[in-house]
């Protein structure tokens, strides 16, 4: 998982570290930070939750993580606060560049993928108890040609 993480830090403009704020265990530690100075990141720190945490608790969480260097916004994903804010801190860190895909593209995996993980999520969804987590779904016949696919 280390390695993975560090591929995507050479190859991210911006990097967001998600953090709990009920639980303040999940900050980021020093390493994550050194790792993504070395790459010539900054590190941003999304409070997510902070919708269930007192005012002051949230304040004190931005205050400490702004002395190590990160920069923090609250959020709140049940909400939808602070997701503005955050865009607004990304934006800058993110290059000027033409799309990298066409305007109609969604997604880069085909619609064959999703149809699988959607019948691989239901299974789970139906049978959670009873069925592994290792579960695989392979789609043996599909078509394209009508509405809905």
């Amino acid at each position: 998982m280390r390695w993975a993480a560090k591929q995507a830090l050479e190859e991210a403009d911006a990097v967001v570290f998600v953090s709990d704020a009920t639980r303040p265990a999940t900050l980021p530690d020093r390493e994550i930070g050194e790792l993504a100075r070395r790459e010539g990141r900054r590190l941003i720190v999304a409070l997510n939750q902070s919708d269930r945490v007192d005012a002051d608790a949230v304040t004190r969480l931005v205050s400490r993580l702004e002395t190590t260097g990160y920069r923090a916004v609250p959020t709140s994903a049940i909400e939808g606060t602070g997701i503005a804010q955050l865009i607004e801190v990304l934006t800058p860190l993110l290059p000027q560049s033409p799309p990298l895909f066409p305007a109609e593209q969604s997604a880069t995996r085909s619609v064959r993928f999703f149809a699988e993980e959607y019948v691989r999520e239901t299974c789970m969804e139906k049978f959670h108890h009873e069925i592994p987590y290792g579960i695989a779904c392979r789609v043996d016949e599909f078509r394209e040609e009508g509405d809905p696919v």
